[in-house]
């Protein structure tokens, strides 16, 4: 897997989050933030190391999303 984003439910991707970490993927939202936020934003980021840096810098321009 070289990368993968997605805005929806955790119920949709928890499983390839689980696969992607343990195989040395990085997991966060869209702005690189940790499993407390994206469980509740519903926004993924999946990864390698270098395409999880692509696709930070793609989406920066997205609006964060705060979970309430």
């Amino acid at each position: 897997m070289t990368g993968y984003f997605e805005e929806s439910g955790l119920v949709d991707w928890a499983v390839g989050v689980l696969l992607a970490q343990e195989s040395g993927g990085i997991v966060t939202d869209w702005w690189g933030r940790g499993p407390e936020f994206y469980e509740k934003t519903g926004c993924v980021i999946v990864a390698n190391p270098a395409t999880h840096t692509y696709l930070i810098d793609m989406l920066k321009g997205a609006p964060v999303k705060n979970p309430a």
